[in-house]
């Protein structure tokens, strides 16, 4: 953390220079010789954004009428109200060595193909979330609210249908709140932490991670408070495993459907940083230029370049020559805009998991595939009979067993979970019939057979 505390002293010490403002003094006068005018301090005007109770916003004397005016201002964009995440170059200048310089530093991605998510398990992150409230109640999220955050990262991390995300790539990376603490206990992953100066920490709360974190190695920790900002996160390659490290979410901004979010409210926050740490960068990186590649940018090569940030929701912006990466989940648009991560950006996460994080995937054990297979018998005598016997295997158990017949349609049929029987009474000459069988497990998997054509024929 010595960059981000740093920045943070240089910051408050030019803040508090400029607002203290003492008029020059005044020639002495023949009644008062000698006599100056007295220094006139001015109040400090606050350099951080104060959310009132009617829904306005008010940042240095300026009051915006609800959240929406406030995140379309130049004020918002220009302070850096988005994300406080340090920039490439500022991370870069950080003193301290690094964790390691991988394949993944903060100056170059090396793709390898062990970095490739499909050839890699599922990596599931237990997360704990640390909600921040003061004594009023002010910041107290419902654990409804925080259990749908959860499902709005494995919605954007596992590229699912049923999300916006779905038109991402799967990071094969899912987030579970934690069942076990550290001390081995069961827990919900869910920690309501009622303490006003915490709450007051508003810059970014060292110690409130320092006091309240669960082991950085083996947790993902999630801090939901007052933060001035969206959010911030640490990065991999300066802070895995030490006391500060973690993900900082403000109150406002977490969950789906946060009332208080105006276009942040869909959980996107906690995606954009939880990217950063897992070492992902913006990917408008190079401001005011148009870098690209592994070396360049966001250090990521199947990202279009990007000049400066987008917001809102803009189309057909091309800062760069090729279409910005506006739906990108590392830009700074509207919540309901962003829908992937590329697969670059999977295998440089990837990368950074096994190279500076490698102690925190858990890797559940391996489900073999379900399959089912069918054994179909028929028997003329008189009349045709096909009795079609299944066997299901793999898969989590919990079957269901789903038959269905095409050809000619049978007099009599009986089934069960694992044995099907149709009787034809005379049935023609010749008549091909066919059965098949869908099988779904305990997770909705399913896997289907089909019986080879069984033909009625005369003996």
């Amino acid at each position: 953390m010595t960059l981000i505390r740093r920045s943070l002293a240089f910051v408050l010490a030019a803040t508090a220079a400029l607002l203290t403002l003492t008029l020059p003094a005044q020639r002495s006068s023949a009644a008062n010789p000698g006599s100056t005018a007295p220094s006139i301090q001015v109040t400090p005007v606050s350099d951080l954004p104060e959310y009132n109770a009617d829904g306005s916003v008010t940042y240095q004397l300026v009051t915006y009428a609800d959240i929406h005016a406030w995140q379309d201002s130049k004020a918002f964009r220009d302070g850096g109200f988005r994300c406080g995440t340090p920039s490439q170059a500022e991370l870069l200048a950080a003193t301290g060595p690094l964790k390691s310089a991988g394949d993944c530093s903060l100056s170059e991605t090396i793709l390898q193909p062990w970095d490739d998510p499909i050839s890699n398990p599922v990596c599931v992150i237990p997360v704990v979330v640390h909600n921040i409230e003061d004594a009023a109640g002010i910041g107290q999220l419902d654990d409804a609210l925080i259990r749908s955050q959860l499902e709005v990262l494995n919605e954007d991390f596992r590229a699912l249908p049923t999300g916006l995300g779905g038109a991402g790539v799967d990071t094969r990376i899912e987030f579970r709140l934690a069942d076990v603490d550290p001390a081995g206990n069961a827990t919900t992953g869910i920690r309501h932490v009622v303490d006003d100066t915490l709450f007051a920490e508003r810059t970014f709360p060292v110690q409130t991670m320092t006091n309240l974190n669960w082991d950085p190695d083996r947790y993902l920790n999630i801090y939901v408070n007052n933060y001035e900002k969206l959010g911030v996160s640490t990065f991999p390659q300066l802070e895995a495993g030490n006391p500060a490290d973690g993900v900082v979410v403000q109150f406002r901004y977490f969950g789906r459907d946060n009332p208080l979010g105006g276009d942040y409210d869909q959980g996107r926050t906690a995606t954009h940083e939880v990217g950063h740490y897992l070492g992902l960068l913006h990917v408008f990186e190079a401001e005011g230029s148009c870098g690209i590649g592994g070396t360049e940018g966001d250090l990521i090569s199947d990202t279009n370049a990007q000049r400066n940030a987008c917001w809102n929701c803009p189309s057909l912006t091309h800062s760069c020559g090729s279409s910005d990466p506006v739906e990108n989940y590392m830009n700074y648009t509207d919540d309901t805009c962003m829908d992937r991560f590329t697969l670059n950006q999977a295998r440089r996460m990837r990368c950074a998991l096994n190279a500076f994080r490698e102690n925190l995937c858990e890797y559940p054990p391996s489900v073999p595939a379900l399959a089912v297979t069918l054994d179909c018998q028929d028997n003329y005598v008189g009349s045709l009979e096909v009795q079609c016997h299944a066997t299901a295997v793999g898969g989590t158990g919990g079957y269901t067993f789903n038959w269905s017949y095409t050809g000619d349609a049978p007099h009599f049929l009986t089934a069960n979970d694992e044995a099907f029987a149709a009787y034809h009474h005379g049935c023609p000459v010749d008549a091909e019939n066919e059965f098949s069988l869908t099988v779904v497990d305990s997770t909705g998997a399913t896997a289907t057979t089909v019986s080879g054509p069984l033909t009625c024929q005369d003996p």
